[in-house]
């Protein structure tokens, strides 16, 4: 019984044997799942570590474009607001543009006009002066024929006094 017990004891030691192998295997087959699994799992870690920052990074990214969107608005208000004075300042300028042209028109019709009437004027004193140059020689015609009637006068004169001296030494008058 002793042979039936260490038999017993030998298959129960071979079976213990395999099942050591076997949990030897297992453990082993274990380990390198445990140490796949470590570096999966390391390498989730860094991912997620990478993935933290990038998150971070969008987030400031998106802060960031939150500013400058707020930043644009901020601008294109201003834009929009300096845009209506340009136009405000365009439409005056049209408006000063269309007056000046206005002013611009009436001034060349006045100077049309001045010019007509200078024109007429130079008509004018032209004819004033043909007429004062044939008045001059009227009266220097008639400033002759006034010393010639003068001196006619004169030696009338002189003759009537001849005459008279003559009538007034005749003694039967």
């Amino acid at each position: 019984s002793l042979a039936a017990r260490l038999q017993e004891a030998t298959k129960a030691s071979e079976v213990h044997g395999r099942e050591i192998e076997g949990l030897r295997a297992a453990r082993s087959q274990l380990e390198q799942e445990k140490t796949a699994l470590a570096a999966r799992l390391e390498e989730a870690t860094k991912a997620s570590e990478v993935h933290g920052r990038e998150i971070e990074g969008l987030r400031a990214a998106r802060t960031q474009l939150e500013q400058d969107n707020v930043a644009l608005a901020a601008r294109m208000d201003e834009d929009a607001k300096l845009a209506a004075v340009r136009i405000s300042e365009i439409e005056a300028l049209k408006h000063t543009k269309t007056q000046l042209e206005q002013e611009k028109l009436a001034l060349a019709r006045r100077h049309d006009e001045a010019s007509k009437l200078a024109i007429e004027r130079a008509r004018e004193a032209e004819n004033f002066k043909q007429a004062k140059a044939q008045m001059e020689q009227e009266n220097s015609a008639l400033a002759v024929r006034q010393q010639i009637m003068h001196e006619e006068m004169v030696r009338a004169e002189a003759q009537l006094d001849l005459i008279k001296d003559m009538l007034l030494r005749e003694p039967g008058l």
